[in-house]
């Protein structure tokens, strides 16, 4: 293995004003995307049905307030089918995580904006680096708008979200914390190119691209809950491949509405990403020409991976427990950054 000394510079410490302010967005998006795993798991990301995307952060500060707005969510086909029976005790408790929600991306919002603008006078960006903050920027807006166009798909007659609007929800997020994470590792770790490079570097795009396909089916799991489907594993209520796969007409839909087959694609992705990314580390640990970096990220990958697909398992058979499908969201994130990691130390300059 080749081993390299690498003495970071001063601006390229925790000390240096733009890592910190990376570090900064890196952690709240992670946080949002926790929350928003939580207003999810509790059924409260219907509690607020407005969009008040300047005021919105000031929470009901009176008794008629918090009336006015629990009247509003009575009129919701969510209450009406399945809350009717809530009082305003209980709609305080689900209005705490979608309003929490709500208020982390205003204040990513304002990091980025006031934090980039104090990083941008002190002249510690790039051109590149304008563009990524003006892209930043962008997905935080977008993302705001995906938001409430997802919750008004469940304000209308179904009391659930469009799972599709869900995943383009969780994309986004997702998206946005890779695009930071990749600015921080472009900051911290070196590059180099050997003449491994490019044959892992395909390798790791191509696992890459598959978790980032594995992660999409994941949402669609959580939109349709598709995870109470079939609690058995390996099998599926007794069969590797289950009936009822293609159901749905045209054949098409059956590969995005269809409960059943979102779970068996699901768990086959699962399996060909853990078989996958143990080939990929047995092969790296042969080859001794990969740097420590390297054999890290692959490392970080494979652990992430298997953690990933015990956590799937245990989530399933538990019925999908709160505190199990949080830790497999997070498991998702932790393996996707993984990813992107090992794509990363392959990347040439």
């Amino acid at each position: 293995m080749i081993q390299y000394n690498h003495k970071f510079e001063e601006e390229k410490t925790l000390k240096n004003p733009l890592l910190s302010w990376l570090y900064t967005i890196f952690l709240l998006i992670l946080s949002i995307i926790l929350v928003g795993g939580i207003t999810r798991l509790t059924n409260s990301g219907l509690s607020i049905v407005e969009w008040r995307p300047v005021f919105g952060f000031l929470p009901p500060l009176n008794s008629l307030e918090w009336d006015r707005i629990f009247l509003l969510y009575q009129k919701t086909p969510e209450f009406i089918y399945h809350n009717n029976q809530m009082d305003l005790s209980s709609f305080k408790k689900i209005f705490f995580w979608e309003y929490l929600h709500r208020v982390l991306g205003r204040i990513i919002g304002l990091v980025i904006i006031v934090g980039g603008w104090i990083i941008y006078k002190k002249g510690l960006l790039s051109k590149k680096d304008n563009i990524r903050t003006l892209v930043i920027g962008l997905l935080v807006v977008l993302q705001g708008v995906m938001g409430w166009y997802m919750v008004k798909s469940g304000l209308v007659s179904r009391p659930d979200v469009s799972h599709l609007r869900l995943s383009a929800h969780l994309g986004l997020a997702l998206l946005l914390l890779q695009i930071v994470f990749w600015w921080i590792l472009d900051i911290i770790v070196p590059k180099f190119k050997n003449k491994v490079s490019t044959r892992f570097l395909l390798i790791a795009k191509v696992i890459l691209g598959v978790t980032s396909l594995q992660i999409i089916y994941g949402a669609f799991m959580a939109g349709l809950k598709a995870g109470f489907a079939f609690n058995t594993f390996p099998t599926m209520g007794g069969f590797i491949v289950p009936p009822s796969l293609f159901i749905l007409e045209p054949v098409f839909r059956n590969f995005i509405e269809n409960p059943i087959m979102i779970q068996f694609l699901h768990r086959g992705l699962a399996w060909i990403l853990v078989i996958g990314v143990i080939a990929f580390h047995l092969k790296a640990r042969k080859n001794k020409e990969l740097s420590s970096q390297q054999q890290l990220a692959i490392f970080s990958l494979r652990i992430t991976t298997m953690i990933q697909f015990l956590l799937g398992i245990l989530t399933l058979i538990y019925v999908v427990p709160l505190h199990l499908a949080l830790l497999h969201q997070i498991g998702g994130v932790l393996m996707l950054s993984s990813a992107v990691f090992t794509v990363h130390v392959f990347q040439s300059k």
